[in-house]
């Protein structure tokens, strides 16, 4: 079938070419040269032309006319006189062979379709723009020229006429043209968003801006490096409306993911200081500042940390309000607080986006501390935690300046979470959360139906019943503490040096007592200790300290009637709220 379609085809355009011959008579003329413009474009498929002569020349690669009016060279102009015969026998298979030449169409139409489609194979980039990959920057391999072009027409959006493309943004593409210059293009309509008179672009990958600079050197042919070194920048957003004006050395954008939704910064620097903007181009610092954070987010409240002069201040990144001064030489933070060192006594502390002191600024260091999964899912820990030093041990706080580890630890996070996956055994702050979520949502004993409806209501009624169950929280917990771990003591060898020994009790976190002891009498105290340690036990007065049980004071009797005593420096001002042991069990 196909072999004898072929044929049919071949026939019928062997006998019809007399009919495209001239009329008997007339003397041939050969076309006279029209020489087309270098700027003009074809109407079909929107290539240049170049330096054709004819317009014919064009038709005859150009994959939109084939498809509609046929393949091959151009006709010859030889001189050719039909006879009336040939005449007639052209006109009578006119309409016969109608329905073949659309067919012979159609097949050229499909051949230059598929040709067409695998010239669009060849890419100069493949970024996604905003139809999640339906639209690619393709090069046109007969012009080598680029446009955009859709996956699902299998057509040009953005007919192929500039030298680069990327599409960020369909609304505001950045396209080069073939002089070099670079500007936006609506790839929907063709039309210039911004012309084409900047130097160079800085896309950000979200696709939110543009940064375009125009150069402001005197080099015919600037390089690369002279156009960054002499440019003034603006910034552009999606759709081509200018946010930052053309003024400045540099201008960047940055954006930071919380799970609260996205914040943006941009950084605008001029004459080597540095300022921020916020995403609507509203001002938010000026340009007095060697050095700024993004606008960060605390707590959920957002600020800029900002340097100047070698020192760092705390500023609103909403409207620009100082929060804290510039008093502080060292910088830190997360999601959940910032810490500084105070420039006077380098000690460090930690503040909320607002300002407000949640640390003293006491602590010889102050960093973050990322939990492990196993503490975060056991203790129920946000993300970060502040690990704090002093005199040279380490201990843990959260967000909010509470204590969750004592200073009794190296700067080791192993060490540091495994003492942690046990604070739900020692930890008072543990306890009381744990007490308080408790009695927030259950009913007391002693209190009717409609007293405890209405404090789920009322905050007010809630705190108050709270605080009254909780008044005896810290006796109730250091009995927890003695059923659940058996107090023992351990010496250590003697310290002659110092006088003293070491007493620790290995099953409580808080478990380091120095008891001073003179060397005249130390002997007998250790030969003695393990006779008399029961005893002292008894003896023992019991107080919370560094959030865990802990021995306020212990008396110690040998059999010949000397007694030693050991107190806590730790437990000055906790007189009402030293417990004796008996008290406890």
């Amino acid at each position: 079938m196909k072999e004898k379609f072929v044929a049919t085809v071949l026939v019928a355009i062997a006998l019809a070419v007399p009919a495209f011959s001239q009329v008997p008579g007339t003397p041939i003329k050969n076309p006279t040269p029209n020489p087309q413009k270098q700027k003009k474009y074809c109407d079909e498929c929107g290539i240049e032309k170049g330096n054709v002569t004819y317009p014919y020349q064009h038709h005859s690669w150009c994959p939109y006319y084939r498809a509609q009016y046929g393949d091959g060279p151009a006709p010859s102009h030889h001189p050719h006189h039909p006879s009336t015969k040939q005449i007639v026998a052209a006109a009578a298979i006119d309409a016969a062979s109608q329905a073949i030449a659309n067919e012979v169409a159609n097949e050229i139409s499909r051949a230059a379709d598929e040709y067409t489609a695998g010239a669009y194979k060849t890419y100069t980039n493949s970024r996604p723009g905003e139809s999640n990959g339906n639209y690619i920057v393709g090069k046109d391999e007969m012009s080598g020229k680029i446009g955009v072009f859709s996956n699902s027409t299998r057509d040009w959006l953005l007919k192929p006429k500039y030298k680069g493309l990327k599409i960020y943004s369909l609304d505001a593409a950045i396209a080069t043209n073939k002089k070099g210059k670079v500007g936006l293009v609506n790839c929907y309509s063709g039309n210039e968003v911004v012309p084409f008179e900047y130097d160079d672009y800085r896309a950000y990958t979200n696709g939110k801006f543009v940064a375009l600079c125009k150069y402001t050197g005197t080099e015919k042919k600037p390089s690369a490096a002279e156009i960054k070194a002499h440019s003034v920048w603006g910034l552009w957003d999606n759709i081509g409306r200018q946010v930052i004006p053309t003024e400045y050395d540099s201008v960047k954008y940055s954006e930071i993911n919380y799970t609260s939704g996205n914040i943006g910064t941009i950084f605008v620097y001029k004459n080597g200081k540095v300022g921020v903007i916020d995403e609507n181009g509203s001002r938010v610092l000026s340009n007095d500042f060697t050095w700024t954070s993004n606008r960060l987010k605390i707590n959920g409240t957002p600020c800029i940390i900002a340097k100047k002069d070698e020192k760092y201040g705390l500023y609103s990144a909403t409207n620009g309000t100082q929060l804290m001064p510039h008093v502080f030489t060292g910088t830190r933070w997360t999601g959940f607080f910032i810490v500084f060192q105070h420039q006077q006594t380098k000690k460090w502390g930690m503040v909320d986006g607002t300002g407000k002191v949640i640390m003293p600024f006491e602590y010889d260091d102050l960093n973050y501390f990322s939990p492990s999964d196993a503490v975060i899912k056991t203790v129920k820990t946000p993300k970060y935690l502040a690990k704090a030093n002093k005199d040279g041990k380490w201990g843990v706080y959260d967000h909010n300046g509470v204590k969750l580890l004592p200073h009794n630890y190296s700067d080791d996070n192993a060490d540091l979470n495994k003492a942690m996956l046990l604070i739900p055994r020692y930890s008072f702050a543990y306890y009381l959360r744990a007490r308080a979520d408790f009695l927030i949502k259950t009913k007391g004993e002693f209190e009717t139906s409609s007293e405890f409806e209405a404090r789920q209501k009322d905050q007010n009624l809630q705190t108050a019943y709270i605080e009254k169950e909780l008044a005896n929280a810290d006796k109730e917990f250091l009995a927890d503490q003695l059923r659940k771990n058996t107090l023992d003591l351990v010496l250590s060898p003697y310290d002659a040096d110092n006088s003293c020994f070491i007493i620790t009790t290995p099953k409580t976190p808080t478990n380091s007592y120095k008891i001073v002891i003179k060397r005249d009498d130390a002997r007998d105290f250790k030969e003695q200790f393990q006779s008399i340690k029961e005893k002292a036990i008894g003896t023992a007065k019991c107080f919370i300290a560094n959030d865990a049980f802990a021995i306020a004071e212990m008396r110690f009797e040998l059999s010949d009637g000397r007694s030693f005593t050991y107190t806590n420096p730790d437990a000055e001002g906790y007189t009402d709220r030293l417990f004796p042991i008996e008290t406890l069990k």
